[in-house]
């Protein structure tokens, strides 16, 4: 990836942006606020704006993806300043430690082409938000409504052979779940490529992530609109390791019981669902499993960090714990507008120093 005096500079550089962030102890200062325009001055200072409440919402929530992408983008230069000083290669022609970065920072760009997909659906004429991720995108934003325009030369030009999606809400979900599906796919794929003295706590954390992602998914699909198990399957990631498939806990839970606790107990993501208490029928809470997973994947990126220093696992992680901390403060904003106060937000995300 880089010398070890430029992975040094990098990992304290990267240290010293964790420290301010709003993770661990300093979530104690979020659990203070009571008003967006208190989150607004306790992330972005002097910098905070002054507008109603509900613009404000939108704006906030826009200004915290784009710092967090911003902050993620500078480190990642920092730690390729030789690679990023000249025109990006195709991913084809990227060493596999910088292809995988460039992928962790894409997330961005699946998330924001989701968005675009569902824009296209509805009709809308104004393109919605995204995130510039510069070097690293490969969509023309700026060419929306038309789809082909924008993703022309790029990874996503098979969106384009799928057919028109202008009111078709059906297909769009379905691209939707196939964007979810190719992005671990190629993620994967980069870990695959490394080499073995890098591959060890990356592909531990990607491979937790694949499966809680597909457990929550399935439990969605299952729980919420009683999908067949045959078309659950369809929809998951199915990346192999050591010969077997990260889906098939998953698809292997999904024959059991949901309104029996116990008879989930041999899953390796017991641990994950909600506990039964008493005189309430039990049945699994995706959303509660979606929390969980989310937090217990934050807790091993920290100790990651920690324990590798100076290797591309500091970076993956570094890039996890700020996405962790921008989905915790897009999630505290949009509690603070239902009118709950930070202690509440954060005691029903279940977050604690």
């Amino acid at each position: 990836m880089m010398i070890t005096s430029e992975r040094a500079y990098t990992y304290a550089k990267a240290s010293g942006i964790i420290g301010k962030s709003f993770l661990r102890k300093r979530m104690q200062e979020l659990a203070a606020v009571s008003r967006l325009n208190e989150l607004d001055r306790l992330v972005f200072g002097e910098k905070a704006r002054e507008l109603p409440e509900r613009a404000l919402l939108f704006d906030l929530q826009r200004r915290i993806m784009q710092r967090t992408a911003e902050e993620i983008l500078n480190l990642v230069k920092q730690a390729f300043p030789r690679f990023l000083a000249q025109e990006l290669p195709v991913p084809q022609a990227m060493p596999p430690n910088l292809r995988l970065i460039q992928l962790c920072v894409q997330s961005y760009e699946y998330q924001d082409l989701k968005m675009v997909l569902t824009s296209l659906a509805k009709g809308e004429q104004t393109a919605p938000f995204h995130i510039d991720i510069a070097p690293f995108g490969s969509i023309d934003f700026s060419a929306y409504p038309h789809l082909e325009r924008m993703v022309r030369n790029s990874e996503f030009s098979w969106l384009v052979e799928k057919g028109p999606v202008y009111q078709n809400q059906n297909l769009v979900l379905s691209l939707q779940n196939e964007l979810d599906r190719r992005y671990y796919h190629l993620l994967w794929e980069a870990v695959q490529r490394l080499a073995y003295s890098e591959k060890g706590p990356v592909e531990d954390l990607l491979r937790r992530e694949i499966e809680y992602k597909n457990f929550q998914w399935a439990l969605r699909l299952k729980i919420y609109f009683d999908v067949p198990t045959e078309e659950i399957e369809k929809q998951l990631i199915q990346e192999q390791y050591r010969g077997r498939s990260l889906a098939a806990e998953t698809i292997r839970c999904l024959s059991l019981p949901v309104d029996q606790a116990s008879a989930w107990a041999t899953s390796p993501y017991y641990f994950l669902l909600n506990k039964e208490t008493p005189d309430t029928p039990w049945k699994p809470d995706p959303r509660f499993v979606q929390r969980h997973a989310a937090l217990e994947l934050y807790h091993r990126a920290w100790r990651y960090f920690r324990r590798y220093p100076f290797s591309l696992s500091a970076l993956v992680c570094f890039i996890k714990l700020k996405q962790f901390e921008e989905d915790l403060l897009i999630s505290l904003s949009e509690g603070l507008a239902l009118g709950f106060s930070g202690k509440e937000v954060l005691q029903e995300l279940e977050v604690s120093p």
